[in-house]
């Protein structure tokens, strides 16, 4: 009874995390060459969440706005995805996941449709079937197209417009320009909306050297100017793409190529999002959530282990986020967000004075100074906005 007054209370008081994001699956059933599940496994021999484990989070459903069941492997995979999603529509939450698109067949449509699914994404790397499949090996660029076709046909013939349907891009080297022909053929498909995402997880040394982004000046000039001029064609790919989204009206998110300076935060700010392992590990994000999490950051190489704050298989959730672990990583996260809140004010005041902006700046950048990232942080390329 003491669980459910603190998720109760919670409720009441609106203190809502934005998302959480449980890997119900750990295993896939094609190797991308840039993800690191075609190159290690993780989880000692455990590829799906058990339902009993899942069953246990849905108690504090009501805490989050949106149940995201997805992480290092494919959802669709998991023989009991349905019950899954049943629990989380249950709770009264909006659910979603992303897919590599090829399991999305009549019975996965069914069930979408019958639960009331919002969010669905699916990943291309390419816009032809040869390109997409060197990258995606063991997937079809035309069989995805057909699903994500049918699913949205469907979708009008029963006049709703759920679930969102949303098509990611993955920029690499070999990919990125072929963006704005990609970009038509998701058009083609009839979808919500188009996103391309970085390689920010770089994990080895092929992922180091297939990224398009680069670090900082230092990286371009130490290139000869190659990176500045590749930089150069790549937001070129980035703006073609762009123009095109708007005149056909589509939602499009495009990503940043340089890491220039340290944000505030990130978009998985631990403060808003949780994540969930396979194995029921409370974790702040995919990016440690691995029992090894190797990174390489400015040419260096790192190694950090799972970022665990503590698993639902032993303690409450509630205790975990209340713990002093969870707490202390979470600190800095949020006093930075706190100074960049009084430095966008001074910007908006009614009457600003230049003085005064200058004082915000030197006092932001000081909180940044004096509440750094924790360590695995510092090395991701998330708080760059990359």
């Amino acid at each position: 009874m003491k669980i459910l007054s603190q998720i109760f209370k919670r409720k009441k008081e609106n203190q809502l995390f934005e998302a959480m994001q449980i890997e119900v699956c750990a295993s896939c059933n094609i190797r991308c060459t840039f993800c690191p599940t075609t190159h290690q496994h993780h989880h000692y021999g455990i590829d799906t969440m058990d339902l009993e484990l899942f069953q246990k989070l849905a108690l504090y459903f009501p805490w989050f706005k949106w149940v995201y069941l997805q992480g290092w492997g494919e959802p669709l995979l998991h023989k009991d995805i349905w019950q899954m999603v049943q629990l989380a529509k249950g709770a009264g939450v909006k659910v979603g996941f992303t897919t590599n698109g090829t399991l999305l067949n009549q019975d996965a449509l069914d069930n979408i449709f019958r639960m009331g699914v919002d969010q669905i994404s699916t990943s291309i790397a390419g816009a032809t079937s040869e390109s997409h499949g060197r990258l995606r090996v063991g997937s079809q660029l035309e069989q995805i197209g057909i699903n994500v076709v049918n699913l949205l046909q469907q979708r009008r013939a029963k006049g709703i417009n759920r679930p969102r349907v949303s098509i990611s891009y993955m920029l690499t080297k070999d990919s990125i320009h072929e963006l704005p022909e990609a970009l038509k053929l998701a058009l083609s498909w009839g979808v919500d909306d188009f996103y391309t995402t970085n390689l920010d997880y770089v994990f080895n040394q092929l992922a180091d050297e297939q990224k398009v982004f680069c670090w900082d000046e230092e990286e371009q000039k130490s290139s000869s100017g190659s990176m500045e001029a590749n930089l150069r064609q790549y937001q070129e790919y980035l703006d073609v793409a762009a123009s095109l989204a708007s005149k056909k009206k589509i939602s499009f998110r495009s990503c940043k190529l340089a890491a220039k300076e340290q944000e505030a935060s990130c978009e998985l700010n631990p403060n808003k999002y949780v994540f969930i392992t396979v194995r029921g590990d409370v974790t702040p994000c995919t990016y440690l959530a691995r029992m090894e999490n190797p990174k390489i950051f400015r040419g260096q190489s790192y190694k950090f282990p799972c970022q665990s704050f503590g698993n639902i298989q032993q303690s409450g959730l509630s205790q975990i986020l209340e713990g002093e672990e969870y707490r202390e990583f979470c600190l800095p996260f949020k006093k930075r967000e706190q100074a960049l809140t009084r430095l966008m004010s001074a910007f908006i005041d009614y009457e600003p004075s230049l003085l005064r902006i200058h004082q915000a700046e030197e006092e932001y950048s000081q909180h940044l100074e004096e509440n750094s990232l924790p360590k695995p942080c510092q090395v991701c390329p998330k708080p760059f906005g990359v």
